[in-house]
């Protein structure tokens, strides 16, 4: 969750954008459920801080209507470079939508991104986050993976509707020398550590979404995965989205590392945790990590190889330069006479120079 102040520079920026002239639509989806005047945090009206976040979103555009739902939730940054707090859009509305729109739901952060479906049944539990409403309800809650609705109304979800806003799939988490990553023996995970629990806290070939605080002694994720399945190695770190798989990405890439202790009011985080001897085929790994975590594979199979290249090169070079050598001092020293065979005619060989090739015809127009 975004923390309640948007920060003394960020403060400067709303008060800028205040003098703009240039005024942007509001992040309620219906604009008439807008509050420009109420406080959003601080000082900070709704008005400053829907301009403030649009400023934000991916893509720069003008108006809060040509904001898609994958802008909302994709869209991270920060304030103070590297090391400080990563922000979202997302939390932002999830946080201050409230008091500006009337609830989260109201505002952009409550567009569908993956359709909804009718849901039945007492206890039902849900793979992603997304929006429900119980049936004959008007009042829309959001869920998190694994169940219950983030008040903390019930354990599982009974008949209503259900409106995924991230994505869900299964993931292969076998590598290539045919170890698995088991992930529902690994602990401390986010929605919970029985076996059956395990999908709900798994964002990712090997990744899982974690609660780091608890023990202290997995404020990293290199410390984590070091601690599963008798030693894993980290290859790569995400903040979250709001207890989800989303991850807070910054210019395409995670700020954070396996060796970060970020604390700056998240207690979650996503760790990907893989064998010594590779991820499964098709993790996709941008960040510092994933080169550290690679080296040790590039040697074996890349620079050794070019290496024995380089010295095969090397070798022919000077074999044959030492050959041509011989060859220039052959050269040098009269060539002796051929000795013939005894009883054979002596056979004479000229040499004769080619006759130059005829110039070629006239062109005939």
């Amino acid at each position: 969750m975004p923390s309640n102040t948007l920060g003394a520079g960020s403060s400067l920026f709303v008060a800028a954008l205040l003098v703009s002239s240039v005024a942007a639509a509001n992040f309620c989806r219906d604009q008439n459920d807008f509050n420009p005047s109420a406080i959003a945090t601080g000082s900070t009206t709704c008005s400053a801080l829907s301009s403030y976040l649009l400023g934000k979103v991916s893509g720069s555009p003008s108006t809060w209507s040509a904001v898609s739902c994958s802008q909302v939730w994709s869209t991270s940054w920060q304030d103070g470079g590297s090391g400080s707090e990563i922000k979202s859009v997302a939390e932002h509305l999830w946080a201050f939508g409230t008091a500006c729109c009337g609830s989260a739901y109201k505002t952009q952060l409550g567009t569908t991104c993956y359709g909804c479906a009718n849901v039945g049944g007492a206890g039902l539990t849900v793979d992603v986050m997304g929006w429900y409403s119980a049936a004959g309800s008007t009042t829309w809650q959001v869920a998190s993976p694994g169940a219950g609705i983030k008040t903390g109304a019930g354990t599982g979800l009974g008949p209503g509707s259900f409106c995924a806003v991230t994505p869900t799939g299964t993931y292969d988490q076998t590598n290539q020398a045919g170890v698995t990553c088991n992930i529902a023996s690994w602990t401390n995970k986010k929605h919970g550590d029985a076996s059956t629990d395990a999908a709900y806290s798994t964002c990712g070939k090997c990744t899982v979404l974690i609660s780091k605080t608890t023990p202290s002694t997995y404020s990293t994720c290199d410390a984590y995965c070091a601690a599963q399945q008798g030693g894993l190695v980290c290859a790569g770190a995400w903040d979250e989205i709001l207890d989800s798989c989303q991850k807070k990405l910054v210019d395409g890439s995670s700020p954070l590392t396996c060796a970060s202790t970020y604390t700056h009011s998240h207690s979650d985080i996503m760790c990907q945790c893989c064998p010594a001897s590779g991820c499964p085929i098709g993790t996709v790994i941008s960040d510092a990590d994933a080169a550290a975590f690679s080296t040790g594979l590039i040697i074996v199979f890349v620079v050794v190889p070019i290496l024995i290249i380089v010295c095969i090169i090397l070798i022919c070079v000077c074999c044959c330069g030492a050959a041509c050598y011989g060859c220039a001092k052959a050269a040098e020293q009269p060539a002796p006479a051929p000795a013939a065979a005894v009883g054979a005619p002596q056979q004479q060989v000229t040499m004769t120079t080619p006759a130059a090739a005829p110039p070629p015809p006239p062109s005939q127009v």
